[in-house]
């Protein structure tokens, strides 16, 4: 059996459209949404912030010695990290509320929707291939759908106010951090577009595998009776080996893409570190603010790798997203009679 007996037809490119039927499962727990939020919006602005208190004490160092206010800044981190362990208690409950309720509600209303389809809808579609949709590929979209928001809604936060800041602090040091973002921008789409290949040709193979599984347990009789079970593992086998060469080569692209990111930041951070010790020479720019870029440039794209590694996994989501919504918008052809 190959997959285009029963696979559905997959769109090319990522579809908002979709995502927004996918989310819109999670849109009924406002409640638990507001507090993700709030708890996202108070870690991401709590952290924006530690930078900014180290600037202050090394700039008091330079100026007055020893003479350093070691009591007073120490409440400041204190309550700071009391703040950001309440925002993560706060987003971590309101996430797993998320995800768990979405995973059944998505269940849910894919088993009422297997009740109503006719017969012939079976005929098409193997037992082990529907099995996947109400399982791996529900707790996939749940997933994503609880921390991928967080991800995201994070890495926005904190980026915007990173940015913020050091356009404040020194603008021409902000500038050179921020130019690192367009061919950043540039290496994810394209590196997006063939991990989503991958990962859906991963989902496919795991697709098949299921089904494989099924039917060579329910037709076990039947095998014995013909002496298949050479051709029934040489043709598991081979389905193995296609899935793992799918895999290898997701992991692959991963491998590259992610170090590629790291680079980028990292050539940001030398090209801070370089103009900005000719600003602190001139004396043109404090040593506390130095140390801060230093620090907001590490912390600048940790975000964003975040958010790439969401996309990532956004990408290989959808395939599966594709599938759980097609099965739940399918119509059964045969319906009861008015009256009935």
């Amino acid at each position: 059996m190959t997959s285009e007996e029963f696979d559905d037809p997959i769109q090319p490119k990522l579809d908002l459209k979709l995502w927004k039927k996918v989310f819109s499962h999670a849109f009924r727990y406002k409640k638990s949404l507001i507090l993700l939020v709030i708890g996202v919006l108070l870690v991401a602005l709590i952290e924006a912030s530690f930078a900014l208190v180290t600037r202050s004490v090394i700039d008091e160092v330079a100026s007055r010695g020893s003479d350093v206010r070691i009591g007073y800044y120490s409440i400041i981190y204190g309550l700071m990290t009391v703040l950001i362990i309440t925002g993560i208690w706060f987003f971590i409950i309101s996430a797993g509320n998320i995800s768990n309720r979405v995973s059944h509600d998505i269940r849910k209303e894919g088993f009422r929707r297997l009740q109503s389809l006719e017969f012939s809808f079976y005929d098409h579609r193997p037992i082990g291939w529907l099995i996947s949709r109400l399982t791996s590929d529900c707790d996939k979209l749940s997933q994503i759908i609880a921390w991928g928001f967080i991800d995201i809604i994070w890495a926005f936060c904190l980026v915007s106010a990173i940015a913020t800041i050091l356009l404040v602090m020194h603008w021409q040091l902000g500038l050179i951090v921020l130019s690192i973002i367009p061919p950043m921008i540039i290496v994810s789409i394209y590196f997006q577009k063939k991990l989503l290949r991958s990962s859906r040709k991963i989902r496919k193979f795991n697709s098949l595998i299921t089904a494989s599984y099924n039917e060579n347990i329910t037709g076990i009789q039947t095998t014995k009776t013909l002496v298949r079970e050479e051709e029934n593992f040489s043709e598991f086998k081979e389905l193995s080996s296609e899935m793992y060469s799918a895999s290898v080569t997701n992991a692959l692209q991963s491998a590259i893409y992610m170090p590629l990111v790291l680079t980028m930041g990292s050539m940001a951070a030398g090209l801070v570190l370089w103009n900005g010790g000719e600003y602190v020479m001139h004396e043109t720019l404090s040593l506390g603010t130095l140390i801060a870029f230093i620090f907001y440039t590490g912390q600048f794209f940790m975000p964003i790798n975040e958010v790439a590694n969401t996309l990532i996994q956004m990408q290989a989501a959808q395939a599966a997203g594709e599938r759980v919504i097609g099965l739940l918008n399918t119509e059964p052809t045969i319906k009861d009679s008015v009256g009935y």
